[in-house]
């Protein structure tokens, strides 16, 4: 039974969430999560950020190398082009929400300043008003350059926004962390939903959803951006499904369902970095993040397309060089076989697998990942 919600879809209606459907996620997500010390960070750190930012920006189409996010960052004093504001802005939006806790009107307009500092056009920058925008916007339905959705009509923004507001601040629905999951979420598909600017509002809204968690202390979850990235194409396909619908309830599933599959990965990779007594650098954590997203062939070539799929394009013998082959010397990833294709003239492509034994997790406690996809060494 849709459980009719306190947000607004339009004047006449509101947006609706199946809460039972969700219950059977939330108890599996809650059981892969308790007690298991792999999956519960301690903190969200300065050494977190350049992850977190490369996947905000991915989910907008902006594949940022994770070593010039961390060079840049390096550098905060340093001027830097438009191309790169985007970097920098996450990175101070971050910043911000670690050290302001109070989410409301005025502390989301200094979040949204940080974050479209030198993005906006002119036009809409003179269209804005004081909290949010003055005239329509129009959101790209999918793919197609013919179809459009318009976000909420200007004149409602304000009250569509503090009814926002209020559930962030005076709901008492969030008992457990998952709970507390469901509902950044909502203020995240929410914001979405209701399109407050003429630009980056989906950062604006992803970020919100993470300051409420920081504010809970739900560390488990903040890898959302993640899972969202390497399933780009459902979390659109859920959003239109909010606007056409007016049902909350397939975004949430999806977003339980990513993140289930992001922390099995986060899983599998703590263990790995455990196993060999040490952390693995972010290209590494990533390069390995990336095998673990491949669904079909597990080869040297499928790693390398992939990898440039998320980040700016190299050649293929560099990412091999570079990305690849750091893993496969500390014997994190191997080689199985050769196939019947060559990365260049006289370097045949290889069959790679996951080091099984690197690994000691409960594997009862993998249910989307296939495990035995990613380890299994003989060919099929």
């Amino acid at each position: 039974m849709l459980e009719r919600t306190m947000f607004k879809r339009d004047e006449k209606r509101n947006i609706y969430i199946d809460r039972e459907v969700l219950i059977e996620k939330k108890e599996d997500l809650a059981d892969f999560v308790t007690n298991e010390p792999l999956l519960n960070k301690s903190k969200f750190s300065k050494s977190d950020f350049p992850q977190e930012i490369k996947f905000n920006n991915a989910i907008e189409g902006i594949d940022d190398d994770v070593n010039e996010i961390s060079s840049l960052l390096s550098r905060m004093f340093v001027s830097v082009n438009r191309d790169k504001k985007r970097i920098t802005n996450v990175y101070k939006a971050y910043k911000y929400i670690l050290n302001h806790k109070n989410i409301n009107k005025d502390s989301l307009k200094k979040l949204y300043s940080i974050l479209s500092d030198g993005l906006l056009q002119s036009c809409d920058s003179r269209r804005m008003g004081e909290y949010y925008r003055n005239g329509d916007v129009y959101i790209m339905r999918g793919i197609s350059m013919e179809r459009f959705f318009r976000g909420v009509e200007p004149e409602h923004v304000s009250e569509y926004m503090d009814i926002l507001f209020d559930y962030i601040n005076n709901d008492n629905s969030d008992k457990t962390d998952i709970d507390s999951f469901i509902k950044s979420q909502i203020i995240h598909a929410y914001c979405v939903y209701i399109h407050p600017y003429f630009d980056v509002n989906g950062r604006t809204s992803r970020t919100l959803g993470m300051w409420y968690l920081l504010n809970k202390k739900d560390l488990n979850y903040i890898t959302f951006n993640r899972s969202i990235s390497f399933l780009k194409s459902k979390y659109e396909k859920s959003l239109i499904e909010l606007r056409d619908m007016g049902d909350m309830t397939p975004f949430l599933k999806y977003m339980l369902d990513a993140e289930r599959l992001e922390l099995e990965k986060e899983y599998i990779i703590n263990n790995v970095e455990k196993n060999i007594g040490k952390k693995l650098t972010n290209e590494e954590y990533l390069t390995l993040e990336y095998f673990l997203s491949l669904n079909g062939r597990l080869t040297l070539l499928d790693l390398i397309h992939i990898y440039n799929d998320y980040n700016a394009k190299k050649k293929k013998l560099d990412v091999l060089e570079e990305k690849i082959n750091p893993l496969l010397e500390k014997g994190i990833l191997k080689k199985t076989f050769d196939t019947k294709h060559y990365i260049s003239s006289d370097l045949p492509n290889s069959r790679i697998v996951l080091n099984r034994e690197l690994l000691d997790v409960d594997e009862k406690k993998i249910k989307k990942l296939r495990l035995e996809h990613y380890t299994k060494e003989n060919q099929d």
